[in-house]
């Protein structure tokens, strides 16, 4: 072809292929906005499902990405019978709208691409929503043509929850119905949805507990996380079925002491191969999520221990800071259950302390010369604040050798203080170790007037986690009774603690004295109530069961 003749041949083809561009973006644009408005008018746009329909550019995948947005916005939808009278007649028209698009959108999409899951499950779930929204008997009497499309996609995409979460919750829905080789397949398939897809379980656990009949029945299909735990937990409570909340709150504790265990040993292989930054962060988050309890207390002291030099708090600060005043609680009953090189990690770590508890952490710690620079700083040891910490600095020195200046210690604390049974203890241990028999003799007496049988209910103590009470026995026993104070007429769950371990989790009502059978011996303990399900409760008058 000549010269003059190929240049405009070349800039007509260019201007047809412009042309043919510059239409097929207006139609791709057309479409891609009235599926936007689609989804918008059925209230189904999040700004997750606007970028994903933005950003496709395939025409097919985009009506089944708009049918998706539809059928996943009505399945968490709540039924009809849950609203206002007056609002039922317009969202059941609403929603028939809806279901109508997404079901011509879907089937678009299996014409455009017959072997797509997606296609399938989105074909199969708005012909189950449609018959479920209309009590249609083909339901039951047809259920092939939703619980076929729906199974090929449970099949066809083995690795992905959606098809497997609309079926599931089709047949939670008709559970009643199902024969038994149904239910055991239901069964199944909840499991193994449950277990790879938390979201799923957030939607559909509730509903799964309602519908099981056995309590084990239903929690042999709950997943092994802490946060599915506390979802059983916290539906149990709004059911007011408290037995069944103290069971689920065992079950979350395990579960939280075998997720922080994975976790930690995930940061010891981290940390040994030289990844510094995330073993620190799976340590810090082992501290962080771990209640204060003797139960998780060798997980904390293995994180804290293995945690790299330079311990920040990055966000645990109140999780550290509540380890320590767990500590310091327990140190008042003579138990020391963290390392002391722990206590000083987690003290450098947290600035949440006032200067008496600093002090008293600094000499949990081992560290003396901090505690004392704290000490010196202040002015006001005569305050009561001051007391745990002179005690304790009390029996630091007598276990040291020093009673003399352990005596002058003590002369330091507050007059209220002198009369509690700790300061009397105290005095006991320096009186032993000065060898002086008179003042054996007063420190004897004076600890044995402070043992008791029984302690009333005023002698509770308001803490962060409930209420905490300093118990001395008499004598050994068997048990304590502790009697409510303060329970809704409906009851209650609540959970106890002695000596920083959980010793019960029990249901409660108004009026009913709590039984505890636990080993107490005439030492100094630690006892703490917390409400876990329903209204906060108050704990009351205290009696120790003689031993058998």
């Amino acid at each position: 072809m000549p010269a003059a003749l190929l240049r405009p041949a070349v800039l007509a083809a260019c201007a047809v292929l412009a042309w043919t561009a510059f239409d097929g973006y207006r139609s791709w644009q057309g479409n891609r906005d009235r599926l936007l408005a689609l989804v918008a008018d059925a209230g189904a746009l999040s700004p997750a499902v606007e970028r994903r329909l933005r950003r496709e550019i395939t025409p097919h995948h985009a009506r089944l990405e708009a049918a998706r947005a539809l059928v996943f916005h009505l399945l968490a939808a709540p039924p009809l019978a849950e609203l206002p009278a007056a609002e039922r007649e317009a969202a059941g028209d609403a929603r028939r709208r809806a279901l109508d698009a997404a079901r011509s959108l879907a089937r678009e999409g299996l014409a455009a691409q017959p072997n797509s899951w997606q296609a399938a499950m989105l074909v199969g779930a708005t012909t189950y929503l449609e018959w479920s929204l209309d009590r249609d008997p083909r339901l039951f009497t047809d259920a092939d043509a939703w619980h076929q499309p729906l199974l090929a996609a449970v099949e066809a995409a083995p690795r992905e929850a959606e098809p497997r979460r609309v079926l599931a919750t089709a047949y939670l829905e008709l559970w009643p119905v199902l024969s038994p080789a149904r239910k055991d397949f239901a069964r199944r398939l909840l499991r193994r949805t449950f277990a790879e897809d938390p979201e799923s379980f957030a939607r559909l656990g509730i509903a799964w507990l309602k519908i099981a009949g056995d309590p084990e029945e239903a929690f042999a299909l709950v997943p092994d996380q802490p946060s599915a735990w506390l979802q059983v937990l916290s539906a149990f409570a709004a059911e007011k079925r408290f037995q069944l909340v103290c069971r689920s709150h065992e079950r979350y504790l395990a579960s939280l002491e075998r997720s922080l265990a994975r976790r930690l040993e995930d940061g010891e292989r981290r940390l040994d191969l030289g990844d510094v930054f995330h073993s620190r962060t799976r340590f810090a988050r082992v501290v962080a999520e771990a209640p204060p309890e003797q139960r998780f207390v060798p997980l904390v002291n293995r994180a804290l221990a293995r945690y790299p030099p330079g311990l920040l708090s990055a966000g645990t600060n109140d999780a550290m800071a509540g380890w320590l005043r767990w500590a310091i609680a327990l140190s008042e009953v003579r138990l020391f259950p963290l390392e002391p090189n722990i206590v000083a990690r987690l003290a450098v770590a947290t600035q949440r302390l006032g200067p008496p508890d600093a002090a008293l952490v600094a000499l949990l710690g081992g560290d003396r010369v901090r505690a004392e620079r704290l000490e010196r700083l202040s002015r006001e040891h005569a305050i009561r604040a001051w007391a745990p910490y002179l005690i304790a600095k009390a029996h630091y020195l007598v276990e040291r050798g020093q009673a003399a200046a352990a005596d002058e210690v003590l002369a330091r604390v507050d007059p209220a203080s002198r009369q509690q049974a700790p300061y009397w203890l105290a005095r006991q241990a320096v009186a032993r170790a000065l060898g002086d028999p008179v003042l054996v003799a007063e420190a004897d007496h004076e600890v044995d007037r402070r043992r008791a049988g029984s302690w009333p209910a005023d002698a509770w103590r308001s803490v962060p986690r409930g209420w905490s009470l300093y118990v001395l026995p008499a004598a050994a026993g068997s048990g304590l009774t502790i009697t409510p104070a303060e329970v809704a007429p409906e009851g209650a769950a609540v959970l106890v603690r002695w000596d920083g371990a959980t010793a019960a989790c029990r249901a409660i009502r108004p009026g009913r004295p709590l039984h505890l059978e636990i080993g107490v011996t005439p030492d100094p303990h630690l006892l703490e109530w917390s409400t876990v399900g329903g209204l906060p409760t108050r704990p009351g008058p205290v009696e120790l069961l003689p031993a058998t």
